[in-house]
């Protein structure tokens, strides 16, 4: 085993407990430098697998699915946390960029709270209309739908009837037990579902918006703080390093994949326009948000379209003509312009990547599965900050 830890190692290659054992140097800096032994490289850089015992890995078995179980059912207080530290992430580098130009932060990130909320209403008041008359529409589609494909249920209803007459020839020797009451129970619609929703979704907002704007307030404060929480120069150092490299890694990504969600949204409303479909901004705006999530967003997308398309031309090519753009599009968007502009470094595993998803869905639906990526990434940095870590964030790369 010490044949494989060199004699010396790099000081960037040790952990804050190597550096802080250090002698520091004196006044007149005639200290002598402490050398790194195999040793102290061994005990300071490789955590220790063999000392974990059978009780350590059940005390973390327990203090994980606790905070799994936290995280689920206190999902109504962490979500406008969570939403909160997502959009100041996205919005601090603009914060910071204006306090060089001598601009306060509270006045920058009311600016931008304020610019928030009426881009988000401009959205909704924009896409509400068109969504309202296809939620009005959509009993009629759908039995136009059901006249399209009736030539092809027409083999399976037989089939169906075929087996019904089959299993009533059985059961003609059973005798009558009487008549069994039937009980249905009514499940609450959309429309009360959502009215009942309605108070927690708007405190949820409220929330997050505040939030959102004591983080930017806070932008570089917050950072500080923890910093403090360092017992020597070298952990302060790591902090500082870690956060910076949070920030900047979430940040870069958030804004560019915004870009880019944006610019897909308008060249697929650009090219459904040119092909006469209905509504075809709302469709934009559709893919624009669903693109946020990797996956499931695209799929979810395609079938969308797909019955837009059967319910606006059934019978004609044009059916497959918006999904078809919409596939080019993204494949185009996630297999050269994201890794060009996002970078090697920022790339996931696609299995880490459907993995955090369906964790962070089940935990949290569709906003869980909206943070997922983010998320992925700052522990992903996180763990490439730790020399004894390191091996792991490899299984979350590419």
């Amino acid at each position: 085993m010490r044949s494989l830890i060199p004699s010396e190692v790099p000081a960037q290659h040790l952990t804050p407990a190597a550096h802080c054992s250090g002698v520091s140097p004196s006044s007149s800096g005639t200290a002598p430098k402490k050398v790194v032994t195999r040793d102290d490289a061994l005990y300071s850089t490789v955590p220790r697998v063999r000392g974990v015992s059978r009780g350590s890995s059940a005390l973390f078995l327990v203090v994980l699915l606790a905070v799994t179980y936290s995280l689920f059912f206190a999902a109504d207080i962490l979500l406008p946390v969570a939403l909160a530290i997502y959009l100041n992430l996205l919005l601090s580098p603009i914060v910071r960029r204006l306090k060089r130009g001598r601009v306060p932060s509270s006045i920058s990130a009311l600016a931008l709270v304020i610019l928030l909320v009426v881009g988000f209403s401009a959205i909704v008041d924009v896409a509400s209309e068109p969504a309202q008359r296809w939620i009005t529409s959509a009993p009629e589609r759908m039995q136009q739908l059901r006249r399209d494909f009736s030539d092809m249920k027409r083999p399976l209803e037989n089939i169906r009837k075929l087996s019904e007459e089959v299993e009533n020839i059985a059961n003609l020797d059973e005798p009558a037990d009487g008549v069994v009451q039937e009980v249905e129970i009514k499940q609450p619609d959309a429309v009360t579902y959502l009215v009942d929703r309605l108070p927690t979704s708007l405190t949820s907002i409220g929330i997050t918006l505040l939030l959102t704007f004591f983080l930017l307030c806070e932008n570089g404060n917050f950072s500080r703080k923890l910093t403090s929480m360092g017992e020597c120069f070298a952990e302060r150092r790591l902090i500082v390093e870690t956060i910076k490299a949070i920030q900047q890694g979430v940040s870069h990504y958030l804004l560019t994949i915004t870009c880019i969600n944006i610019l897909l949204g308008i060249s697929l409303a650009a090219a459904m326009y040119g092909l006469g479909f209905e509504e075809p901004w709302l469709w934009g705006i559709v893919a624009c948000i669903l693109n946020f999530i990797p996956y499931v967003g695209p799929l979810v997308t395609t079938l969308i379209l797909f019955f837009v398309g059967f319910t606006t031309f059934p019978g004609e090519l044009k059916v497959f003509i918006a999904p078809v753009i919409y596939l080019i599009l993204t494949i185009v968007e996630g297999q050269i312009i994201t890794p060009l502009i996002v970078g090697q470094r920022l790339e996931l595993s696609p299995v880490a990547v459907f993995l955090s998803l369906i964790f962070w869905g089940w935990l949290w639906g569709p906003v869980g599965m909206l943070l997922a990526i983010p998320i992925l990434i700052g522990v992903k940095l996180i763990l490439e900050s730790r020399y004894a870590m390191s091996p792991l964030a490899s299984f979350l790369s590419r």
